[in-house]
């Protein structure tokens, strides 16, 4: 909104010297066109500037919305982590516990998975949006990418500590990773 109303004023202001051209023209031509070219070359400078600085605006909008969704994102894998945790101690000489283990892991493979679709949208936008910024980031996207899959491999590694309940959840947990994966980014098949 704010960069529409300075270059509202800028039409305006616009607006006011073409009419000022106008009325120079009748009266002294060659000092009219020496005006115009003044000020058209004034206004896109003036206009580029703003132009520059609303793409600098926009860029730091987007910056501190990047890391806000990251530390909200960060926040959840932790909690979710926190709660596997709780639940494979929890299970420790119970044997009814195994829903408990197999939800919280649920939970935090989804956790995790939404910052990889997060990786993956924010990098299809830098695509259509900014060619170079897209290839800056991909080194950092890739390797976010990677770790998203060594830490939920790692996490659920944790199970080996408890025989029965990997022998009981592991091929549960990775077939829903796998359909996880499928349903929220079918394009990678």
């Amino acid at each position: 909104q704010t960069h529409r109303r300075k270059i509202t004023k800028v039409m305006d202001e616009w607006k006011e010297l073409d009419k000022r051209y106008d009325q120079m023209k009748v009266k002294d031509a060659i000092n009219a066109e020496v005006f115009k070219r003044e000020m058209s070359n004034r206004f896109e400078v003036t206009v580029a500037a703003l132009e520059e600085d609303h793409r600098k605006n926009r860029k730091q909008i987007e910056e501190v919305h990047e890391e806000r969704v990251i530390s909200a994102m960060n926040e959840k894998k932790r909690l979710a982590t926190h709660a596997y945790r709780k639940a494979l101690a929890d299970s420790v000489g119970k044997s009814k516990n195994k829903h408990e283990v197999l939800k919280t892991l649920k939970a935090y493979i989804r956790a995790e998975e939404k910052d990889r679709i997060h990786a993956l949208n924010r990098y299809r936008h830098l695509l259509r949006t900014d060619a170079k910024e897209a290839q800056d980031q991909k080194g950092i996207i890739l390797h976010r990418l990677k770790y998203v899959d060594l830490r939920v491999n790692g996490t659920i590694a944790m199970l080996r500590d408890f025989p029965t309940l990997e022998k009981e959840l592991l091929d549960i947990i990775y077939a829903f990773w796998d359909d996880f994966r499928r349903e929220n980014t079918p394009e990678l098949g």
